[in-house]
């Protein structure tokens, strides 16, 4: 899907879901989406210099800690996978 729309591709989003809803997950979650697949998509869509951000959406109730620890926590899974 990725390599048909190619060029056309200016960033890349990045979230764990479960393929049921649009969860907007961060990786401290169990889901389906394998951080090391996505980057190897994009690379074969030849998208390798494409931006990828991790998007995912917290409750406004959750503390600030909380969401900090999470994302370093994502940050730290999803990374090696894209460098």
């Amino acid at each position: 899907m990725v390599a048909a729309l190619g060029q056309s591709v200016g960033v890349i989003h990045l979230q764990q879901t479960d393929f049921r809803y649009d969860r907007h997950w961060d990786f401290t979650e169990s889901g389906l989406v394998d951080p090391f697949e996505a980057a190897a998509c994009q690379r074969r869509a030849g998208l390798a210099d494409c931006p990828v951000f991790l998007e995912v959406f917290y409750p406004f109730e959750r503390s600030d800690a909380s969401v900090l620890a999470a994302m370093r926590q994502s940050m730290a899974f999803a990374k090696p996978a894209f460098t």
